[in-house]
């Protein structure tokens, strides 16, 4: 893990520089992430602090202190001084992965004498990176049974951290549940098919989530999909035909072949998931 060199007074922290690590982290083979000691040979010598937990500040009793964020425009880490005025923590105990915080922060003594101090740190910059691979696209119009599934680059053994990661919501409301088909699909669906017209909306959450021992996210990202109009097609394997309903109402009936002697053909609920022309 990261590894942490002294200690410093420290009030406030921004985030600088993440894009420039995020270009690294894309680069390698597969869903590797960048050179383990690329940190600490870009900071040269800065501190280097591991994911776990975000240092707080502490001062000298009797001594007034106060900061201000030198990080990145418009993004710094919200914290507070505690009660008896002796720390300061950040609201989020986990700080970003792979990230450069700058902390600025002055010092005012009972004698009216005044002390500034700048500093630099670079959070842990993991080895090993996952991804999900979604289905369906983004602004895509599916059909009343499709299931949102995603397929991860790597093992996931934490499931439930994973899940917690990831939000589904739906306009009207519907309940939607996570099913795990080994250790790297997660499928989300409803109980039923989905109404005509329902607006979905998907939020990953996966970037810093350790999946498996080591092993932490990449994304965080938002995209949405309209559910179309239901059109169901039912089989009948014994007649060998199948009736095809657009919001209930038999459209066709089309001949179909289900298997032969000796090679069945399984039977149960089957989703299309692309059709072509």
């Amino acid at each position: 893990m990261g590894r942490t060199a002294g200690r410093s007074h420290r009030l406030y922290f921004g985030r600088v520089g993440r894009g420039r690590y995020r270009r690294d982290l894309r680069q390698g083979a597969g869903a590797r992430g960048c050179d383990p000691n690329l940190a600490r040979r870009r900071q040269q010598g800065r501190q280097t602090r591991p994911p776990a937990r975000s240092p707080g500040a502490q001062r000298t009793p009797g001594v007034r202190a106060g900061g201000e964020v030198a990080g990145r425009p418009g993004h710094p880490v919200p914290g507070r001084i505690s009660d008896d005025g002796l720390r300061w923590e950040p609201e989020d105990p986990r700080l970003a992965l792979a990230a450069e915080y700058t902390v600025d922060a002055v010092a005012l003594d009972g004698d009216g004498h005044r002390s500034a101090r700048h500093t630099t740190f670079t959070t842990f910059v993991p080895d090993e990176r996952f991804i999900g691979y979604v289905t369906p696209e983004n602004r895509a119009t599916v059909g009343t049974g499709m299931i949102v599934s995603l397929g991860f680059s790597r093992d996931i053994e934490n499931r439930a951290a994973v899940e917690r990661a990831i939000h589904i919501t739906a306009k009207p409301a519907v309940e939607i549940r996570p099913h795990w088909f080994g250790r790297t699909r997660l499928d989300f669906r409803p109980e039923t098919y989905w109404k005509p017209g329902t607006q979905v909306t998907v939020s990953l959450r996966l970037r810093d989530v350790e999946g498996a021992p080591g092993v932490y996210g990449l994304q965080y990202r938002t995209f949405s999909f309209t559910v179309g109009r239901s059109q169901v097609s039912l089989v009948d394997a014994a007649k060998h035909t199948m009736e095809v309903r657009r919001d209930g109402d038999l459209l066709a009936t089309v001949p179909i072949t289900a298997g032969a002697p000796g090679r069945p053909r399984t039977t149960g609920k089957w989703w299309s998931w692309r059709c072509w022309r």
